[in-house]
């Protein structure tokens, strides 16, 4: 019997999470659903777990390959799917008692469209401190009525656009419209989800918090270096633009995001990436890196935008760093780095004061 939904879970290196992770989707209701441990190449002891797993429960499938990174995973898992449905989870969040439950019955209650998004929970592992993030019930039933709500449901909502485990996906609709994650190392969500707005027809967006994400301060994709980071957020920024277009949308609000998205990545690109500590980049390759950024067209056309749109990022150092980037000017950005890291010493050394008290 062909199951209702393929739960795939793209793993590398995810020993300590496996025991959780199934043991959370263990005590939901499955009522014909299947997990897809997509195995990308892990080097610890990821891949023996999930096949001793596998052995013992019917209802767990796991895939080895050749590490290909999270896009790669995550659609060997949609080729292999044998569901009616594709959901892609990650190992180390978890869910509610009843999300697979409610995923079953909205799914169902709606006449099952192509896509299902619902709310989700944000947890910073650090700080313990949780937020909920809830959605307006909307069912969609044409590509103009996605249209309508997108600006303000899908693609504002703290990166809501890119996440994938807020969101399930009818199989037979990503394949006849030949809709695959791409192989760049950070953001492939939300160019994937982008993709799916422009083609679906039938969506449902229901209210329910179905799922806990953990945001963890170590090895997020902020901290490690991309050799084409830049380029990645310019093919985001592109895909944004591209829907813009495509449906013709002049909302102020969503052309402030997406600039102001592309503009973030600029910063965290010279600012971070270029100076990460395995970029192996000299000094003279570092600093021409930087300026062949800031004199870029699209750099300046986005600089261009924040100033039309009444955008521009203020307080101090997000001042002096737009100020370097207007003028192009190295120094400038190095004052603002400096500033920006004493600010981030002393925000450390209060939170192990306030530890200690």
């Amino acid at each position: 019997m062909r199951p209702f939904i393929s739960i795939i879970i793209p793993s590398y290196n995810i020993a300590c999470h496996i025991d959780n992770c199934v043991c959370n989707l263990e005590s939901q209701p499955f009522n014909g659903c299947e997990v897809i441990f997509v195995d990308d190449g892990s080097t610890d002891a990821s891949g023996t777990l999930l096949d001793n797993i596998s052995a013992s429960k019917s209802w767990v499938r796991v895939i080895h390959q050749r590490n290909k990174g999270v896009g790669g995973a995550r659609n060997t898992g949609m080729k292999n799917a044998h569901g009616e449905y594709v959901w892609i989870c990650d190992a180390d969040d978890s869910l509610t008692p009843s999300t697979i439950e409610i995923i079953c019955d909205s799914l169902k209650r709606h006449s099952f469209p192509d896509v299902l998004v619902f709310g989700y929970d944000e947890t910073n592992v650090r700080t313990g401190i949780t937020v909920p993030f809830s959605f307006k019930p909307v069912y969609c039933t044409s590509n103009s009525d996605v249209c309508q709500i997108y600006a303000d449901q899908l693609s504002g909502v703290r990166f809501n656009n890119g996440f994938t485990w807020n969101k399930v996906y009818k199989r037979d609709f990503l394949l006849s419209n030949n809709l695959w994650f791409g192989s760049q190392k950070i953001q492939q969500d939300e160019v994937f989800n982008i993709c799916v707005y422009k083609k679906v027809k039938t969506m449902a967006i229901i209210p329910d918090i179905l799922y806990h994400y953990y945001v963890y301060d170590n090895g997020n994709a902020r901290s490690r270096y991309i050799p084409n980071r830049y380029e990645i957020y310019k093919s985001v920024r592109d895909s944004y633009l591209d829907i813009i277009k495509h449906w013709n949308i002049t909302d102020r609000n969503l052309q402030k995001y997406v600039y102001r998205r592309f503009y973030n990545g600029i910063i965290n690109t010279v600012t971070f990436n270029i100076h990460h500590p395995k970029s192996g980049l000299t000094d003279v390759q570092r600093k021409q890196m930087i300026l062949d950024i800031m004199n870029s067209h699209e750099t300046q056309d986005c600089l261009d935008h924040l100033e039309e749109l009444q955008a521009i990022p203020s307080g101090l150092i997000l001042g002096l760093y737009y100020r370097a980037m207007r003028k192009r000017s190295l120094s400038y950005l190095e004052v603002a780095r400096y500033i920006e890291g004493f600010v981030i010493q002393l925000k450390s050394l209060y939170h192990k004061i306030n530890r200690v008290l």
